[in-house]
């Protein structure tokens, strides 16, 4: 590893960030990316997309696995509490969610390779249901995550909330539909109603740039979703059509 990293070129910061995706890092080199993360954009994005590229690898690759039923009641009963459902307005919906088992399981940050060699700080314990109750983050603070598909719709993305409040999605997995929008939705918490985000574009990438008063309630735990929606958006502000892909933030 370079002593400056102020001095490292693009590609050694796209080579240091491939090898820790992949776990290869001793512990202290490992501890020393971790220390840049917060301060260097740069790095993080480029941990984001490789962690997202061996994540559509191994979705590629990996057989997908049944999930057991106390999985999906843990986590209903974490997003709807004892009330009735006010998420989506339809319970039926969110029974995509057993496709999540995986992601819930063994993956925080769309890393799912190499269980032993992860970072511990993007490790959720097994078992462990994401608290979406966590509240938000300071503006500062990178979130992460890694929108899997939903009930078979192909769509992936990689999700980073960067220290300046843009929130960046990539699709690694699938496209554009054609004919109909796919728009994405922020979901601080526990009942709270879906905040819409914006339509996704037709390149790879696209970028948003909330409000203040949205932006505040990014944070560890949050969900973002992406829905089926008509040309333009949904017309009623809340989501209108099928969960394509979903995924819980995790904050750096």
């Amino acid at each position: 590893m370079t002593d400056r990293p102020e001095d490292q070129m693009p590609d050694e910061i796209e080579a240091l960030a491939a090898e820790y995706a992949l776990g290869l890092l001793d512990a202290s080199e490992r501890a020393a990316v971790e220390a840049r993360l917060r301060a260097e954009p740069a790095l993080a994005r480029a941990v984001a997309d490789w962690q997202a590229r061996f994540a559509a690898m191994a979705e590629a690759e990996v057989a997908p696995v049944t999930p057991p039923a106390r999985l999906q009641a843990a986590v209903e009963a974490r997003l709807f509490g004892p009330a009735p459902a006010r998420l989506w307005d339809r319970v039926a919906v969110w029974r995509g969610l057993s496709a999540l088992s995986t992601a819930v399981a063994a993956v925080a940050v769309g890393v799912a390779i190499l269980p032993d060699s992860r970072p511990p700080a993007l490790v959720p314990t097994p078992g462990q249901v994401p608290d979406l109750d966590s509240g938000a983050n300071p503006p500062g603070t990178i979130l992460l995550t890694h929108l899997v598909p939903i009930e078979g719709s192909g769509l992936g993305l990689a999700a980073t909330r960067d220290p300046d409040g843009r929130l960046q999605l990539r699709r690694v997995a699938g496209g554009p539909t054609p004919g109909r929008a796919q728009q994405a939705w922020l979901i601080p918490g526990a009942g709270a109603a879906p905040i819409p985000l914006g339509l996704l574009g037709d390149e790879p990438l696209t970028v948003f740039e909330p409000a203040p008063e949205v932006s505040a309630l990014f944070g560890a735990g949050a969900l973002v979703a992406i829905s089926d929606e008509p040309p333009g958006g949904s017309p009623t502000g809340q989501p209108t059509g099928a969960i394509l892909a979903l995924g819980t933030l995790v904050a750096l």
